[in-house]
């Protein structure tokens, strides 16, 4: 949710300004929670429980956080999740399953419809 440029900043700090870094990481962690639960919240409410796959599309989610959103779909509803960012031309995706299910065989099948996974 920011740039990773902060972390590597943490790693490489002296102890002496440590402090500082670890609040700003705390709160950006604290906002990525918050955020990836609104989206859940929202996938939630917009989701086709009865499918055997579960998508979620939105403009506003972020590249960063999609795959969280997927993650804790899928350990909700033990379902394949695709969760998509939606561009101006285009979606990012992330795709998680539950053991159960191999992802990467789904998207070989459909493969001619992506550009790349």
């Amino acid at each position: 949710m920011d740039h990773p440029d902060k972390a590597l900043s943490f790693l490489l700090a002296s102890e002496a300004n440590v402090d500082g870094i670890i609040e700003e990481l705390e709160e950006l962690n604290h906002s990525r929670q918050k955020t990836t639960e609104f989206f859940v919240q929202s996938a939630n409410s917009s989701l086709n429980h009865s499918e055997s796959i579960l998508f979620y599309t939105s403009k506003e989610i972020s590249h960063g956080i999609i795959g969280l959103v997927a993650g804790k779909i899928t350990e909700q509803f033990h379902k394949p999740s695709i969760v998509l960012a939606e561009e101006e031309d285009h979606y990012i995706a992330s795709c998680r399953s539950p053991e159960y299910c191999n992802i990467v065989e789904l998207l070989e099948k459909c493969k001619h419809y992506l550009v790349r996974f």
